[in-house]
């Protein structure tokens, strides 16, 4: 009898019903072991290795691991399973799980290794068929990233608890160091006051034009950028608002048209749907995370943590289908939308997209899922569809008595393309140019409605705050951190009181402050150039983990480097704290 484990129990039952009775599937819950916690080990940071070998640490179990690794060794003896298929998630913690579950069950001899990007009846099927082994540069790396975390954890979190701040982390420090740059950019800003101007007519805005960008008095920002909509002058901007009054009605001096189109976006990758769902439904990335989790579990979506926008043909070719029929062939797109791999991108899975393309909204969602499922199904559907099609209208206008003219611009979509994709979750635009017809000299209307014209006193606003799916973005964009580990992160920094979550908006408490501006720099080394807890440096820890992963890079020379490394940085920490005692040490 074969044996089949995969990590959860909702996955387990799942597979259980496709493959049948013959089949004995088990989940073992996550990481059955990890390194140790307890005993004298549990207090190590390091452990020795060989020229030729990482460390080899004595594993130990993860919270009640043994027990289930126990109940699944009993019930394969007594079904007399003489195979075993190890199916834990298709990435690098899952391979990791993997190896230790080949290791404690080898009494059972013939143990393989099956992946899957989608929990179909097929896709299940199609991975028995393809058993492999258990891919041992997915294991070192694993391994690299935990001794990396473990030694850096440890030793820096000792160090920074002589200022009673509980923990630093290779990839959370980093992190927290964005958000205080942010709210130090916040403090340090110098707003700058203006007038402005604006008017509805015909349902156009229009922005009163102070000042042309040679003038010698056009309005400038903090940063020295123009705004020619803006002014210093309030008398001149109380008059602009007197004669809009009186008037009434602007006269159109120039009008153009442009003609543009709309590609649709990739497929999701594992931040583009966190920041999706959070601007869109205002989610935590944790709980889109959770969400995405029991669609994936339930067989709806391919695997969730992936940085890849590919997809398969077959997919492509269904979603092309239901396009035809829904909507026209004419819907369908030239070719697949797919961003390119970039550097820091594993691209190991498939990106984002329901296992069924045909459809539109499964049965037994409750309403989270419900709105997520779509979101990614009108993603991947747009994916494969043709651009849509707009029009834009610029307009110069004018008042009879004032001499400054006022810009407006409007738009309207011509074509609706892959945004039909979207029509169930967003509201649909106006699809006609204004009316009336507007062409230079028409007479234009302000609207009737309270607080139009509007006169505006205000000043320039600080940067804003990160949201938490605004901070996933920045991880991105810094290479720092991958799809397994960005609500991750940030739960941990929100959990550890570095950061608060007020109205959505991220802000690094008194210990995060102390954290990222006293004890940070002691790990900065002008001379080797290297900052230990930079975003540059912790890139290149992760360009290092995946180069391992591929094959590349000897993952015992790139575990000594960092090493050696860190040994010099936290050694020169030591020595400048004795210089520098904290208060606690005084």
């Amino acid at each position: 009898m074969d044996l089949v484990i995969v990590e959860s129990g909702a996955k387990a039952k799942t597979i259980q019903k496709y493959l049948g009775k013959n089949v004995l599937v088990r989940a073992s819950v996550g990481h059955v072991q990890d390194l140790p916690t307890k005993g004298k080990d549990g207090s190590k940071a390091l452990w020795s290795h060989t020229d030729t070998s990482l460390p080899d640490p004595p594993w130990g179990w993860t919270e009640r691991a043994e027990k289930t690794v126990k109940r699944i060794i009993s019930d394969s003896r007594r079904k007399k399973v003489d195979r075993v298929l190890i199916a834990t998630d298709p990435d690098r913690e899952g391979e990791f799980i993997a190896w230790r579950l080949a290791e404690l069950l080898s009494e059972f001899g013939d143990i393989q290794r099956i992946t899957f990007n989608e929990i179909t009846e097929t896709a299940i099927k199609e991975a028995l068929q393809a058993a492999g082994t258990v891919d041992m540069n997915l294991v070192d790396a694993a391994k690299v990233r935990r001794f990396m975390d473990r030694l850096i954890g440890y030793r820096t979190s000792r160090f920074a608890r002589s200022w009673n701040l509980s923990s630093m982390g290779r990839v959370q420090t980093p992190t927290l160091g964005f958000v205080v740059k942010r709210e130090k950019e916040i403090q340090k800003f110098i707003p700058t006051p203006y007038w402005a101007v604006q008017a509805i007519a015909s349902g156009i805005d229009f922005r009163v034009r102070f000042h042309d960008k040679d003038d010698s008095l056009v309005w400038k920002d903090e940063k020295g950028k123009i705004n020619v909509h803006r002014t210093n002058d309030s008398n001149l901007a109380n008059k602009a608002y007197e004669y809009l009054n009186l008037e009434s009605q602007l006269t159109a001096k120039t009008v153009s048209l442009n003609d543009y189109k709309r590609r649709p976006k990739p497929p999701f990758t594992t931040d583009t749907l966190l920041q999706a769902s959070g601007s869109k439904y205002s989610w935590r990335p944790s709980n889109t995370m959770r969400i995405a989790q029991g669609l994936y579990e339930a067989g709806h979506i391919t695997y969730m943590r992936t940085d890849s926008t590919r997809t398969s043909a077959s997919s492509r070719d269904k979603a092309k289908n239901f396009i035809t029929s829904k909507w026209g062939s004419g819907f369908v797109g030239k070719g697949s939308v797919s961003g390119k791999p970039k550097s820091g991108v594993q691209d190991a899975h498939e990106a984002i997209r329901p296992t069924n393309p045909l459809s539109e909204l499964p049965n037994g969602l409750d309403e989270s899922q419900t709105r997520l499922y779509r979101l990614i199904w009108s993603r991947f559907i747009a994916s494969q569809m043709c651009d849509s099609e707009w029009t834009s209208m610029k307009i110069q206008a004018q008042l009879e008595t004032f001499d400054k003219l006022l810009d407006g611009d409007t738009k309207w979509r011509v074509k609706p393309g892959w945004e039909s994709a979207f029509e169930v979750i967003d509201r649909a635009p106006p699809s006609s140019p204004p009316s009336p017809e507007i062409t230079e000299g028409s007479k234009i209307k302000l609207d009737n409605k309270e607080g139009n014209p509007k006169l505006i006193e205000d000043q320039t606003k600080p940067p804003a705050r990160y949201t938490q799916h605004g901070l996933v973005a920045l991880m991105k964009s810094e290479s720092i951190g991958r799809p397994s580990t960005y609500a991750a992160t940030i739960k941990k920094l929100l959990d550890r009181k570095y950061c608060s979550d007020t109205k959505g908006r991220l802000k690094p408490t008194k210990e995060g402050v102390l954290l990222c501006d006293e004890v940070v720099p002691f790990y900065d080394s002008e001379k080797e150039k290297i900052s230990l807890f930079s975003s540059s440096f912790t890139s290149e820890m992760e360009s290092d983990l995946d180069l391992i992963e591929s094959g590349v890079k000897d993952s015992v020379r790139v575990w000594d480097d960092f090493v050696s490394s860190f040994r010099g940085l936290h050694e020169k920490a030591l020595e400048m704290k004795k210089e520098r005692p904290t208060r606690r040490q005084i």
